[in-house]
């Protein structure tokens, strides 16, 4: 007998293969584009020769990440059943952490190299006075998402969600944090929401996914199609919406700063509030 996934399943599945087409349409459009006119100066085969940033073997890299993560997320949201999962054990947790540090390492390696060799004009892991956070709208990056799910608990869009979709009206993994006695899972996901997942993703989404489009489809559309994939890959409709701002508001910290320290700065901080009220509550 096959097992048809719930709803939310399927809106998530949908959502997230959305956001890899949106993804990897403008590089191939491009592609062909340089192929028929013939007019892309050819670039080396190691990435980090030419200041230019990203090479072309970034954005190979970078699209082979999106099909890889797109396809993973994927089976597991075909797969999963309607009941509830049983709880993670630290050893699982202990495996996401090391898999992810994996599937981002030659991004976050990148952007040391290139922030080393001085070659980016400020895409990399550069300091960042206070001061500077604070001018270039720091708070505002944290705030938003905030502001935003608040706005939704008024209009009491998680509830009608979960009614028409059966979707969790919070991320799977922040339940299991807040329900669970295991200190040391608790520990695991702390780590890997406030440590791993900053640095990572922010090298992806922000580093490599935004500066890529924004090469041939302008900042606008980098920055909505970048912020889109990455509220699809945390797979909750309730949190998309804030996730999509968050991400909105990193590309423009980014954008202002030219280094990937803020926005790491931003996410870390905001992932360590929420898991701070998930503590407290």
């Amino acid at each position: 007998m096959d097992f048809e996934p719930p709803l939310y399943n399927q809106i998530n599945l949908f959502l997230l293969v959305l956001g890899m087409v949106l993804c990897i349409v403008p590089e191939l459009v491009h592609g062909i584009f340089c192929l028929v006119h013939r007019n892309e100066p050819r670039l080396p085969a190691i990435p980090g020769v030419l200041p230019s940033f990203p090479t072309v073997w970034d954005r190979v890299w970078t699209l082979f990440f999106i099909t890889l993560v797109t396809g993973f997320i994927s089976f597991s949201l075909l797969a999963k059943n309607a009941e509830l999962t049983a709880e993670p054990t630290f050893r699982s947790i202990l495996s996401s952490i090391t898999a992810e540090i994996f599937l981002y390492l030659p991004m976050v390696l990148r952007m040391i190299i290139v922030t080393w060799k001085g070659q980016d004009n400020g895409l990399g892991f550069h300091m960042i006075s206070p001061l500077q956070l604070f001018k270039c709208g720091f708070l505002y990056v944290i705030i938003s998402p905030f502001v935003v799910a608040a706005l939704m608990e008024q209009l009491h869009l998680p509830e009608q969600l979960h009614e028409f979709t059966s979707a969790p009206v919070t991320q799977e993994v922040m339940e299991i944090f807040r329900e669970s006695d295991n200190s040391a899972l608790r520990i695991g996901i702390a780590l890997l929401a406030i440590v791993i997942a900053p640095i990572t993703e922010e090298c992806c989404f922000r580093g490599f996914l935004y500066n890529s489009i924004k090469q041939h489809a302008g900042g606008i559309l980098a920055t909505l199609i970048s912020s889109f994939f990455f509220a699809a890959i945390h797979t909750s409709l309730v949190a998309f919406l804030p996730l999509f701002v968050f991400a909105v508001f990193q590309c423009e910290l980014y954008r202002k700063t030219h280094s990937l320290t803020a926005p790491i700065i931003a996410h870390a901080v905001f992932n360590s509030i929420s898991v701070f009220l998930l503590t407290d509550s």
